[in-house]
């Protein structure tokens, strides 16, 4: 049997983001496939504790970043800058999770020419890349996934009190102003402004009916939403357009315009409706059982089959 080939990441990792959370989802399905392994780069500048799902799974950094020495890499958002003036140039993985990437304005639109396999975590990230014409090789949709027997069990373990989490890390001026909404109304309720750990931002998920969550206007997919429903709590949440891939309104989330009060209204309509409450926490969890982490493992795996054929297509 030949060697597994290795396959090079690289992160600077500061906190926990989503984006950084499917990274790792990456790292662990190249490591998965019987012909790859993985390797993992931290700047110096990079948290080393147990918010790093790398440090929190034992798993060991090299000590040096040497892109042109490695036989694949992986590069995800501005990853691209260690990477300039790799020699020779390996199979590049590109992960694009965010619309952002099409836009000329935004430095990262700079990376699209540099040749690479790109792997849009939706079919709107896909379509965007493909109209901005400037995305040099083949590129994949391979929609992100959850571990959603593990979010599941943490929604049946902790049970919800009848309140409001308001999730306004990336929108703190538009969830207070939702959030003094609720609170005229008498509503109980939670505002989230600051990022929390992994394990104690998910818990808080787990702890209130309804989750008010407030992406940036576009997003690649946004994961907060899909992840309250695999815990099996009801949703409210604006469009962001990447969010379209399972959103179905008035089915598994209620999807108001992104102003103070009609996502303040959404919310007080579901906590005075536990019927309605119920049916769409339940109708969540069936959306979330369609985008499993075994999905997206078996499609990287099927893109790692055939990854010298799509870097030879360049």
């Amino acid at each position: 049997m030949s060697a597994r080939r290795c396959m090079l990441f690289h992160r600077d990792f500061r906190a926990f983001t989503g984006g950084h959370g499917k990274v790792y989802d990456w790292y662990a399905h190249v490591v998965a496939h019987h012909a790859w392994r993985a390797s993992i780069y931290f700047t110096p500048e990079s948290r080393r504790d147990d918010d790093n799902p790398w440090i929190a799974a034992g798993i060991e950094p090299v000590a040096d970043w040497q892109p042109g020495q490695a036989q694949a890499l992986f590069l995800a958002g501005s990853d691209w800058q260690a990477a300039a003036g790799a020699s020779p140039v390996p199979p590049v993985i590109n992960l694009i999770q965010g619309i952002r990437h099409a836009d000329p304005a935004h430095v990262l639109n700079g990376y699209l020419s540099r040749p690479a396999v790109r792997v849009c975590v939706s079919a709107t990230v896909a379509d965007a890349l493909r109209a901005s014409g400037r995305a040099r090789g083949p590129i994949e949709v391979i929609e992100a996934g959850i571990d959603v027997a593990a979010l599941a069990a943490l929604g049946d373990a902790a049970p919800a009190r009848d309140a409001v989490l308001v999730d306004a890390i990336k929108q703190p001026t538009l969830g207070a102003a939702a959030a003094a909404h609720l609170a005229a109304h008498g509503v109980v309720h939670t505002l989230l402004q600051s990022p929390l750990p992994r394990t104690d931002y998910l818990r808080l998920l787990a702890q209130h009916a309804v989750c008010l969550l407030l992406p940036m206007t576009t997003e690649g997919f946004y994961l907060p939403a899909l992840e309250a429903m695999a815990i099996g709590r009801a949703v409210v949440v604006p469009d962001a357009v990447g969010n379209r891939a399972y959103l179905e309104p008035g089915r598994n989330a209620l999807v108001p315009n992104p102003q103070s009060r009609d996502l303040a209204t959404a919310a007080i309509d579901l906590m005075h409706d536990a019927a309605q409450r119920t049916m769409m926490a339940g109708a969540g969890r069936i959306t979330a059982q369609r985008f499993t982490l075994e999905r997206e493992r078996a499609a990287a795996h099927a893109l790692l089959d055939r990854i010298d054929a799509l870097w030879a297509s360049l």
